[in-house]
């Protein structure tokens, strides 16, 4: 992306990783260390290349997702705790084009959750 100019960047990571790992449950925890490891490194991975490049990027975090296709209300924000476990492929999508739309969160994570 850096080699063609592309500046923006908007990626889909998970709820739980990096700094968001302390907002979630015991029990969410839990499952991400017992039955997906591989899946949270890799997340971290993808986090840590996007938080070191030079382009003006936002990694959105949700939890599990979804086929709802209705955009319904959600939260969302750096720290905040999800208030269930799953969210629809379509808030997440809403979501996306708000912060390119707006041009806002440059250079930060945030969750969304229902």
């Amino acid at each position: 992306m850096q080699e063609v100019g592309v500046k923006r960047l908007v990626a889909v990571s998970s709820m739980g990783i990096g700094e968001s790992w302390h907002t979630l449950p015991l029990f969410t925890k839990l499952i991400f260390k017992l039955f997906m490891p591989a899946a949270r490194q890799d997340h971290e991975a993808q986090e840590l290349a996007v938080k070191t490049s030079n382009l003006n990027w936002t990694i959105i975090r949700p939890s599990g997702l979804m086929n709802d296709p209705n955009v319904t209300s959600y939260e969302y924000g750096k720290q905040i705790k999800p208030k269930t476990s799953r969210i629809s492929r379509a808030n997440v999508a809403n979501l996306i084009l708000k912060v390119i739309e707006s041009n806002s969160h440059i250079r930060e994570a945030i969750t969304i959750s229902n």
